[in-house]
């Protein structure tokens, strides 16, 4: 029956009160509901979309939100001057936010490619496969790597290159054998990142070093699409950039007016005005492992030894006139590469539909590329950004080996002890001389009046002496018995009828089967909050298991997941990641043990 009858609810002052309720718990709802929904939401960005705090990612239902955290992806953040040179938007763009709320983005950026590629679609394909073949031809040394944070690549491709021909090596093998070969220390392959390779530099060479031909033999197995090639356009237009600062004093000292520096064409011998600014560029900024001398000197490339490579580039920038280098630049040896394979022009047009009208007319397709691979894998980069970082995150756990395992064992460990231990004490003070146990239970409370950190040190130094360190006896045994639980426990026995004993000890039953037949079937409720509060806290502690366990074979998932943290700060979406999935088991064990204590506590009271 209700509280408040029909007619009372017609009465204005009791609607107003009425939705001054639902308007509480409303926004109680929201208070709550909402950050866990951007946990979920940023659970499944980036760095690049992690500050928009949005309940639905921008880039799953919006193609221009999805093309600009793909290129993020791909050429990163310390590439992000080379893609506006690329774009020709270096003067718009002057950090990766700006890029972020660029409006229309793939209408400014690929509107006469997109018209291209869904006229020519298969024309477009047959120049980028020309591309991607041309890329395989460069060596190694000469090119970068796109998506140059997934450090997971080049480690997989490390472990498995050490991990001995079978490929099941165990770890610590790998990781040793790899230690050897390049005199270093790691103590597993989640340390190890890649080398960097100064591809701008002008006196740059590949150094002569076990590591770094690792690296150079992952570059040579990646997929062509992987593949990046540095025009020398970009390298000029840095020079550029970095020489006169803005286009201004540019056009002032030149006499050209362009818009950005990328718009700054290669200049020819007759230009008197930008000619002599290549030259410097050349001698001061062209990286010299890309010169070759003509056939009128001895060495015509750049030797191998050290010492005879320092005597030859003193000797190209001191005595050799720039006439004399001959330029090994991608977009000639592309050139080249497309005569020999198309024969000639008219070939190469009918191939790639074109209106070219010879190959010096030819630039590198590198806006074409990204848009395709864009357009042609839309679904795929969508459902992979989704679900990135919690592979990443599960990829991590179950390469921990024992994590799963040490976590399992423990939390069954602590919840069987929780309760054995607890009920069985707050039986005892309930069933036994009250004033000694009021004493007793007063001791209990006064523990819990001290914070857990307070007897952590205390703690250590008792398993330490009794050597339990790093053993399942150190994360179990200091939380088997709980003032709170027992404290709880107890005052639920008190309120358990009297007769029911009386009637046990007229049958004969002793304390144990009073406590196995009566009391704990009576108690699931309150034993199904223990059980919740001894998974929480194994399950969660990080501190304690951290502190008694410092050998990694004893973390639990949480401490790995800490160790997870640290590892990817820079990406905080998968720390959020990470995050929601750990917090999955504690919200099953909350739904099995809410409907337990509804049954015992709500349906009676309703009764």
């Amino acid at each position: 029956m209700s509280i408040i009858s029909k007619g009372g609810r017609r009465s204005l002052k009791v609607r107003l009160i009425f939705t001054g309720i639902y308007t509480i718990l409303i926004a109680g709802t929201i208070t709550m509901v909402y950050p866990f929904l951007l946990m979920l939401s940023s659970s499944v960005t980036s760095a690049f979309d992690f500050d928009d705090l949005r309940i639905v990612p921008e880039y799953l239902a919006n193609d221009d939100a999805l093309v600009k955290k793909h290129l993020y992806a791909k050429y990163g953040i310390e590439n992000f001057r080379h893609l506006g040179i690329i774009y020709r938007r270096d003067a718009d763009w002057s950090i990766w936010g700006t890029v972020r709320g660029e409006k229309n983005f793939i209408r400014k950026n690929y509107m006469d490619i997109a018209k291209r590629y869904e006229r020519y679609s298969k024309q477009c394909l047959q120049e980028l496969a020309d591309w991607n073949e041309f890329k395989k031809t460069l060596p190694a040394q000469d090119v970068a790597a796109f998506f140059p944070n997934d450090y997971d690549d080049y480690r997989n491709f490390l472990k498995k290159k050490y991990s001995g021909k079978s490929g099941f090596s165990n770890k610590s093998d790998a990781i040793a054998r790899l230690n050897n070969r390049w005199q270093r220390a790691f103590n597993n392959f989640a340390e190890i990142l890649p080398l960097r390779s100064f591809l701008t530099e002008q006196q740059w060479f590949p150094p002569r070093r076990p590591d770094f031909d690792d690296l150079l033999a992952y570059q040579r197995q990646l997929p062509a699409e992987r593949i990046k090639v540095i025009p020398t356009r970009l390298l000029w237009a840095l020079y550029l950039e970095k020489r006169f600062v803005n286009i201004s004093k540019f056009a002032k000292q030149t006499g050209i007016e362009v818009k950005q520096f990328s718009d700054v064409p290669i200049p020819a011998e007759n230009n008197r005005s930008l000619y002599p600014v290549w030259l410097d560029f050349l001698l001061k900024k062209y990286p010299l492992r890309l010169v070759r001398i003509n056939g009128d000197y001895e060495n015509v490339t750049a030797p191998e030894d050290p010492i005879k490579r320092r005597q030859w580039l003193d000797f190209v920038l001191t005595k050799v006139p720039v006439e004399k280098w001959q330029l090994n630049r991608p977009l000639d040896l592309y050139r080249s590469f497309l005569c020999d394979k198309h024969k000639n022009i008219a070939a190469l047009n009918n191939a790639y539909a074109g209106n070219y009208k010879s190959f010096n007319e030819i630039e590198l397709p590198l806006k074409l590329a990204d848009y395709v691979e864009f357009a042609e894998n839309k679904s795929n980069i969508r459902w992979a950004f989704f679900t990135e970082n919690y592979k990443k995150v599960i990829g991590f756990l179950i390469t921990k080996g024992r994590a799963i395992w040490v976590t399992i064992f423990l939390v069954g460990l602590t919840i069987l002890g929780a309760l054995t231990v607890n009920p069985l004490a707050a039986y005892a003070l309930s069933r036994g001389k009250q004033s000694t146990s009021a004493k007793i239970l007063i001791f209990f409370l006064v523990t819990m009046a001290f914070p857990a950190e307070v007897a952590m040190i205390p703690g250590f130094l008792l398993l330490r002496e009794l050597n339990l360190l790093n053993t399942f006896g150190a994360l179990v045994l200091p939380g088997l018995a709980n003032a709170y639980s027992i404290f709880l426990l107890k005052g639920f026995f008190d309120s358990v009828p009297k007769e029911l004993y009386e009637a046990a000890d007229i049958d004969g039953a002793g304390e144990l089967t009073k406590f196995w037949r009566i009391t704990f079937p009576m108690s699931k409720p309150i034993l199904a909050v223990i059980a919740l509060n001894a998974f929480v806290l194994s399950y969660g502690g990080f501190m304690w298991a951290f502190l008694t366990c410092q050998d990694p074979n004893m973390w639990t998932i949480m401490v790995w997941l800490y160790d997870f943290q640290s590892c990817y700060a820079a990406e905080p979406g998968m720390c959020m990641a990470a995050f929601t999935l750990s917090s999955i088991p504690t919200l099953l064990v909350f739904l099995f043990c809410q409907k337990i204590i509804m049954q015992g506590i709500v349906i009676p009271t309703m009764k």
